[in-house]
Parts: C-alpha cells; structure tokens; sequence
C-alpha cells in the first residue's frame, strides 16, 4: 500500500506542510478538507500524486465537523479492491523509512490475526521501555479503555466497514471526539489494537482543531531514521 488519506483542516498555524516534507516520494495522498478555506493546500492542487476531496460542513459544531471529515474519508478514501486503508490527520511527521516498517508489521499481523486488527502508527502512552522494545517492532496495546489519539492508523477493510457501521449509530447532536468513538467501535467489534513501536510517526500540532487549547503531545519512543 503506497497510497495514503489524510484527513485536514485550516487552522491557525497548519501543520500538513511538514507531512509533504517527510512522508517520501511515489506515495499517493487523498486529502479530505474539512473546513471551508482550502488555501492553505492549494499549492499541492496540481501535484500528480494528489488527490483532494472538500468535505463541506454544514454544523457549527466543530466536534460534528470532525467526525463527518473522518467519517468521510473512511468511507470514499478507500479503494476498491484494497487490502485496508492507511489514514492519517495532518499534525505529524514521518521516521525516514517507516513505510518499509509499516509494511513488514501490517504483514506480520495478517499472518497473526488474519483481517482482525485495527494498528495504529503513533502514542503518547508509555507502553514499553526503550530496553524492552518488540524484536517485532509493534505490540499490543496494553488497555484498549485508555486508547485515544488516532494520528494514524491503519484498519484492514472489514475492520474499517464494522467502523463506519458503528458510526452510523452515533447520534450527531451529542458527538464526542471521533478517536474516542474509534475506541468504542474496536470494543464494541472485539478488534485488537497493536501500536508500532517505535512510533512510524510523531504528533507535531500545537493549535487543536477542536478546542482553543494548546499543547504538545508527542511519541513515547520515536526514532527519526529507523
């Protein structure tokens, strides 16, 4: 898989200029917009290997704005006939060679749980100790009840369809964050989550596309070069 969806939005300082700087050459990007001002991508319009999709948002509830942006992109993101889906939202970077990694651990997992896992590429909980790192370079994620932070993440496609179904249940006038709602699905389905160790990529946002707060959050362990 060398195409990827990420999932965007105007803020005041945008970040996704760094995934272009990292993410690598000959990798295919569907960007799904979720807010009205698309300027600040429009440069990457005539790029040959992007692709872009504006979800128009109708609410004033920047939570709803979100989960229909995620939601979206889960659903038209996709491709036919692939293996699973590979998302991403627009506040990180990339390790250098971590699609190499992402590919052996995506394998090793079909291998270990057929399609029934959902993988996610980066956390900020202490799952392990730099001296205690997997041979395999991902684990499990110790309590699926504390999960949330879905910067990317991977769900092979029967995972991403018991997703988008659990969505469809989810009452819009009382939305909470779609990560959270990421979290109940994968409970609610049974799904194990593995967490790739070292992360293949870390949080760099500031300025919260939900909130007016600011803060930092970033990779427990994260090598710049794997």
């Amino acid at each position: 898989m060398d195409k990827v969806v990420i999932i965007s939005s105007n803020r005041p300082t945008n970040y996704i200029h760094r995934i272009f700087n990292s993410i690598g050459e000959d990798i295919k990007i569907h960007l799904f917009i979720g807010s009205e001002n698309s300027d600040y991508v429009d440069k990457y319009i005539s790029w040959p290997n992007v692709s872009m999709t504006k979800v128009v948002c109708e609410s004033s509830d920047v939570l709803l704005n979100q989960f229909l942006n995620y939601q979206n992109a889960l659903t038209n993101g996709y491709v036919e006939n692939d293996e699973g889906i590979l998302i991403f939202e627009d506040d990180i970077k990339f390790a250098k060679g971590w699609l190499a990694r992402f590919h052996q651990s995506v394998s090793n997992l079909k291998s270990q749980c057929s399609n029934n896992f959902a993988l996610t590429l980066f956390t900020s909980t202490t799952v392990c100790k730099n001296s205690e790192m997997p041979a395999n370079h991902y684990t499990l994620f110790p309590d699926l009840n504390a999960f949330w932070g879905t910067q990317g993440m991977y769900y092979p496609n029967s995972v991403r369809e018991k997703i988008l179904k659990y969505f469809s249940t989810v009452s819009h006038s009382n939305i909470i964050n779609y990560d959270i709602l990421v979290r109940q699905a994968l409970i609610k389905e049974n799904i194990p989550l593995y967490v790739c160790i070292p992360c293949l990529i870390d949080h760099v946002g500031f300025n919260s596309t939900w909130s007016n707060n600011q803060f930092t959050m970033t990779a427990t362990i994260f090598h710049p070069t794997l």
